[in-house]
C-alpha cells in the first residue's frame, strides 16, 4: 500500500518535553518499532524528527562530510536512539539492551542479561530471514520489483523456517517457567519477542492463526504484552504506524 508523505512526528504530545530521540525513516514501522515499544513500556516520551531531505538519512549518520554528521560518532544506518547529552546508539539489539538498562527493563544479573541478549539476537535473525524472503532476487531492490518471486519465497519461509524459530522461542519460555523469556519479570527480551510475533501475525494472518496453536506460551506472552495498559493505548493510537505489508515491517 502507498505510504503517506514524509513528515516529522512525535510519539507523544508535541508540546511535551522529551530527552529521548529516535532516528528512523519517516512513516515506517520497520526495525524502529523495537525501540518504540521499549519507550512505551518504559513509560517515557520520545521524538522522531524527520531527516530532511529523507534521502540524506544515511549520509547524516555515516558522516559523509564533517558538516553532515551532527549526531555524534558515526553509525552504519538507522534506527538509532539518543538521550540528551548521551551517546548515539544504533543496531537493534544494542538499542534494546541500552534502553533496557536506562528504563529498568534489563536483568540485574549479568548472566540473565547475556541470555536476554541471546534472545534478542535470535529475534533479529528471525526478522532478517523473514524480510529477506520478500527480496529473494535482490535484497537491496524494492519488493515491488520482485513481487512474484517474493510470494513464493515468503510462502516457503513462513511454512518451513518460521516454525523452527518459533519452536525455539517457545522452548525458551518453557525452560524459564512460561511467563518470561528470562528471569521473573518483563525484560527487553520479552519486548523483542512480542514485536516479532505481532509482525508475523500482521504479515501472515492466516498462517499465524494456525501456527500459534502450536506455541501456547509464546501466544500467551504476546497476549499479556499487548494487554499492558501502556501498550494497549499505544497500539490503539495514531502513534502506531501501519505495517508496510511487504517484509515483516
Amino acid at each position: 500500500p502507498p505510504r503517506p508523505p514524509p513528515r516529522a512526528r512525535l510519539a507523544m504530545a508535541a508540546s511535551a518535553p522529551t530527552e529521548w530521540t529516535l532516528f528512523y525513516h519517516p512513516n515506517l514501522v520497520g526495525r524502529a518499532e523495537f525501540a518504540r515499544l521499549m519507550f512505551v513500556v518504559g513509560g517515557v516520551e520520545w521524538q522522531e524528527p524527520a531527516i530532511s531531505p529523507p534521502g540524506k538519512m544515511f549520509d547524516a549518520f555515516a558522516g559523509g562530510c564533517a558538516e553532515e554528521n551532527t549526531y555524534g560518532a558515526p553509525v552504519f544506518a538507522p534506527p538509532a536512539v539518543q538521550k540528551t547529552g548521551g551517546p548515539l546508539v544504533s543496531q537493534c539489539a544494542a538499542i534494546m539492551q541500552y534502553l533496557g538498562r536506562e528504563l529498568g527493563l534489563c536483568p540485574s544479573d549479568s548472566g540473565d542479561d547475556a541470555r536476554a541478549m541471546q534472545v534478542v539476537l535470535s529475534v533479529q535473525d528471525y526478522i532478517s530471514e523473514g524480510r529477506s524472503s520478500f527480496h529473494p532476487v535482490n535484497n537491496l531492490a524494492s519488493y515491488r520489483t520482485q513481487v512474484e518471486e517474493a510470494r513464493v519465497a515468503s510462502g516457503k519461509w513462513i511454512a518451513e523456517r518460521a516454525p523452527k524459530h518459533l519452536r525455539h522461542m517457545e522452548r525458551i519460555y518453557e525452560a524459564n517457567g512460561g511467563e518470561f523469556a528470562v528471569g521473573t519479570a518483563l525484560t527487553y527480551a520479552d519486548v523483542a519477542v512480542a514485536h516479532a510475533l505481532m509482525a508475523t501475525e500482521a504479515q501472515f494472518p492466516e498462517q499465524y492463526a494456525q501456527l500459534k496453536t502450536g506455541f501456547p506460551r509464546l501466544e500467551a506472552a504476546k497476549t499479556r504484552f499487548v494487554a499492558m495498559p501502556s501498550v494497549a493505548a499505544y497500539l490503539a493510537s495514531d502513534k502506531r504506524l501501519p505495517w508496510a505489508g511487504d517484509s515483516l515491517m
